[in-house]
C-alpha cells in the first residue's frame, strides 16, 4: 500500500479514538473499550469498499456488537456523514447516536442505511440474510457484505447455526471481522466459557479463516479483505506477498471468508488497554486528560469538551426520584441469605452478566452453586429445566429482555407445563442509555401468557428482597422483574410480602395495608386509584397521590400490583366497589400488561361502569437517554400522573 495513504488512514484511526473518548466522556456514560478495538476493523472495511466499489456508496455492514456504537459514529463524523456536534448527545434522548446502533423507526432516531444490533449473536444472521438478497439483485457479482462480531458472542448457539447456514448456501460475497480481544461484559472470555480455538471452528464450518496477528495494522487488515475478495485459492499464492502475522486457512473460493483478528479491548488508550473497567464505564477527569496526553489532543479542545460535558450534564439534571437501592441487588442478597441459612437446594445459572445482575457476590461466597453459561440463554434456560426436574432449586439471572425474549420456546416446551420450583430474575427492567436493545416493553405479557406462571413486579429494594425469599419458598415456577438503577423505597426494611396479596396505599393515612389487616376496607380510597407496579413508578404514584390530596383535596388511592400474575382479585374486587375511577400506570406496551390483565378481570366480573385509563397513554419503544428524561418522555413520572388525573381521569 502507499505509504502516504497508510498514514492517512493510521490518522483516521486516531480521531476516531480521539471521538470515541470525547463521546463517552462528555455523556459520562458508554462502551469505550470495544469501541476503540474495532476502529481498525470498520476503517479498512470502508477503505476496501471504497477501492473496489467506489460508486456503489457505503457497503452493507452489521455492526453485531452493537454496544461498540460509539466507533461507527465516530468514523461517520470524520467522513462528513453525521454532523460533529452529534458526538455531544451520544445516547442523549432524540439523538441519532443510540446506546446501540440502530436505524429509524417511527419512534425514535437512528442512523439511516445501516442495521439494528441487538442482544449478542443477531448480527451474522442479518448478515446472512443481507447476502441473500445481494445475490438476488445480482446473482453473477453480488455486492459485499460484511458483518463485525466478538468473540465472545461466539459462545452463542445462534452464531454456529448462521455459521453452517452461509457456508452450505455458499454466500461467498460475506466476510465476517471477528473482533478477538479476547473480553466480555463481566471479564476474560475464557474465564466465563472458552470459546476454543476459532480457526479449527470456523474452517469445521466449511468456512475460509484468516487469522491476523494485529487486529490494530490496517495493512494486514486490507491485505485480508483483498485476498478474501479476489485470491481464494490458496496454491496459486506467491507466500511472498502474505505481510507478517497473516495466516491463511483457506477451503474454497465458494465459500465466505472469516478475519480473525487478534486486538486490544480499549486499545490506544494505555489505561483502559486490556481494563475491562471500560467495557461499560467511562473515565473520570483524571483518566480522561491522562488519555487527551496520549492521543495528543490540546487543550483548547479539552477546554471545549470539558464545556459540552458541563452542558450535557446541566441538560440532563432532571432528577425526578430520590436516589436510594438498586433493586437489581435485592434477588442476589436474598439467595445468599438462603445459601448460607443451609438451602442446598438452590443453583443460580448466570448467562455472561453476572457482575451486573449481582450474581458474582453469590460465586464468591458459594462458587460451586453458581455457573456463567455466557451468552447463552436459551441453552441456560433448557439446563434450568433440567435442575429443576432434578429436583434443585434453580435460578436463572440476567437482563429481563435476554431471559424472557431470547428464552420463549424453551419455557414453553420445558418449564411452563410442568410447574417445577424455580426462579426467572430479568434485571435491568427499566429506561436505560443502552436504549432500545436493552428496553423491555412486552415482558409481562410475555410472561403472564405462560401456563400456570407467577408473575412479580416489586415497588422497590425492600420489596424486591422479600419477594424473592417467598418465590424461592413457594411452589412453581416465578419471573421476578427489578431495575438496574437506585431507586426510591417504598417499604420498610422487613416488609412481609406474600404472592397473591397485594396492599394498597391510602392518601388519608399515608400508610400502607393489603386485606387481611383490620380496617383495611374503611381505608380504601373513593375518588380514584392508581395501579401500579414497578420502581420508581410506585414511588410517582404514590407521591402524585399525596400531592392530590393536599391541593385538590383528592382520595385518590395506590394499589401496588407486585403481583401481576395471579391477580389479587379480592383485593381488586373491593377497590373497584369502592371507587370507580382506575389509572394503571406501567412501563409497558398497553397491550397484554397489566392494563390487559384489570380489563380481562373485569370484563370476567361483568362489570362495566368502571372507567380504567393507561399511561403511557400508547404503544412505544425504548431509545436512549438517561432514566429521568425517558420517564418524562413516556408520561411515567409524577407530574405526567398528577396531570393525567386531573384532566383525564376525574373530568369524565
Amino acid at each position: 500500500m502507499n505509504g502516504d495513504k497508510l498514514e492517512k488512514l493510521k490518522l483516521l484511526a486516531k480521531s476516531m479514538r480521539k471521538n470515541i473518548l470525547r463521546q463517552v466522556f462528555v455523556a459520562n456514560s458508554g462502551h469505550a473499550g470495544g469501541a476503540l478495538s474495532i476502529v481498525e476493523l470498520l476503517v479498512s472495511i470502508f477503505e476496501h469498499h471504497a477501492t473496489y466499489y467506489p460508486e456503489m456508496g457505503l457497503p452493507p455492514v452489521v455492526i453485531s456488537k452493537g454496544h461498540a456504537a460509539a466507533c461507527l459514529y465516530a468514523w461517520l463524523v470524520e467522513q462528513g456523514r453525521q454532523p460533529r456536534e452529534e458526538l455531544d448527545k451520544y445516547r442523549m434522548l432524540g439523538s441519532p447516536f443510540q446506546g446501540h446502533v440502530k436505524p429509524p423507526t417511527n419512534e425514535t432516531p437512528g442512523i439511516p442505511g445501516f442495521y439494528p444490533s441487538g442482544s449478542l449473536t443477531h448480527g451474522l444472521s442479518l448478515a446472512s440474510g443481507t447476502a441473500i438478497a445481494k445475490r438476488l439483485d445480482n446473482p453473477e457479482n453480488p455486492l459485499p457484505v460484511f458483518c463485525i462480531l466478538s468473540d465472545t458472542e461466539m459462545q452463542g448457539g445462534q452464531i454456529w447455526e448462521a455459521t453452517k447456514q452461509i457456508a452450505f448456501h455458499e454466500l461467498s460475497h460475506l466476510t465476517v471481522l471477528c473482533d478477538d480481544n479476547g473480553f466480555g461484559n463481566d471479564c476474560e472470555t475464557s474465564k466465563t466459557l472458552d470459546v476454543g480455538n476459532l480457526v479449527d471452528c470456523w474452517s469445521s464450518c466449511g468456512w475460509n479463516v484468516i487469522t491476523v496477528d494485529d487486529g490494530h495494522d490496517v495493512e494486514a487488515l486490507l491485505f485480508s479483505l483483498w485476498w478474501a475478495k479476489f485470491h481464494r485459492d490458496e496454491p496459486s499464492l506467491d507466500r511472498r506477498l502474505i505481510p507478517s502475522g497473516v495466516h491463511l486457512k483457506m477451503i474454497s473460493q465458494k465459500r465466505p471468508t472469516i478475519i480473525v483478528a487478534r486486538t486490544i479491548k480499549g486499545k490506544g488508550i494505555s489505561l483502559m488497554e486490556n481494563n475491562n473497567h471500560f467495557h461499560g464505564a467511562p473515565p473520570d477527569k483524571e483518566q480522561f486528560m491522562e488519555a487527551c496526553r496520549e492521543l495528543g489532543i490540546g487543550d483548547e479542545e479539552k477546554d471545549e469538551i470539558f464545556r459540552e460535558r458541563e452542558k450535557r450534564a446541566r441538560e440532563e439534571s432532571l432528577k425526578l426520584f430520590p436516589r436510594e437501592k438498586a433493586p437489581r441487588a435485592a434477588p442476589a442478597e436474598a439467595i445468599l441469605e438462603l445459601m448460607r441459612e443451609g438451602d442446598d437446594r438452590l443453583v443460580v445459572i448466570a448467562p455472561e452478566l453476572a457482575i451486573s445482575t449481582r450474581a458474582s457476590k453469590i460465586r464468591e461466597a458459594f462458587p460451586e452453586r453458581v455457573y456463567n453459561f455466557g451468552v447463552q440463554e436459551p441453552h441456560a434456560m433448557d439446563a434450568v429445566a433440567g435442575l429443576a426436574f432434578s429436583g434443585k432449586t434453580p435460578i436463572i439471572m440476567t437482563f429481563t429482555n435476554f431471559v424472557l425474549l431470547r428464552t420463549v420456546d424453551q419455557i414453553f416446551q420445558n418449564i411452563a407445563p410442568f410447574g417445577k420450583n424455580m426462579l426467572i430474575v430479568g434485571t435491568q427492567d427499566g429506561l436505560l442509555q443502552d436504549g432500545m436493545s436493552a428496553t423491555p416493553y412486552n415482558h409481562y405479557a410475555i410472561a403472564r401468557s405462560f401456563y400456570n406462571s407467577i408473575v412479580l413486579a416489586p415497588a422497590d429494594y425492600n420489596e424486591a428482597k422479600a419477594l424473592t425469599r417467598e418465590a424461592l419458598l413457594t411452589p412453581g415456577y416465578k419471573f421476578l422483574f427489578v431495575a438496574r438503577e437506585e431507586m426510591p423505597l417504598v417499604f420498610e426494611e422487613n416488609v412481609r410480602c406474600k404472592i397473591g396479596i397485594n396492599k394498597t396505599w391510602d392518601p388519608r393515612t399515608e400508610k400502607w395495608q393489603d386485606r387481611t389487616e383490620t380496617g383495611w376496607l374503611a381505608n380504601l380510597s373513593k375518588d380514584a386509584n392508581i395501579i401500579v407496579a414497578g420502581s420508581p413508578y410506585t414511588w410517582f404514584a404514590i407521591e402524585a397521590a399525596k400531592d392530590l390530596y393536599k391541593t385538590h383535596a383528592l382520595d385518590v388511592g395506590v394499589i401496588n400490583l407486585s403481583t401481576i400474575k395471579p391477580l389479587d382479585k379480592e383485593t381488586l374486587r373491593a377497590v373497584f366497589h369502592t371507587a370507580r375511577k382506575l389509572l394503571v400506570v406501567e412501563k409497558h406496551s398497553p397491550y397484554g400488561g397489566i392494563y390487559s390483565a384489570i380489563c380481562e378481570y373485569i370484563q370476567d366480573e361483568r362489570t362495566t361502569d368502571l372507567e380504567i385509563s393507561h399511561l403511557p397513554e400508547k404503544e412505544w419503544v425504548g431509545q436512549s437517554g438517561t432514566p429521568d428524561m425517558l420517564m418524562r418522555h413516556y408520561g411515567l413520572d409524577k407530574e405526567s400522573i398528577k396531570k393525567f388525573i386531573l384532566e383525564k381521569v376525574l373530568e369524565k
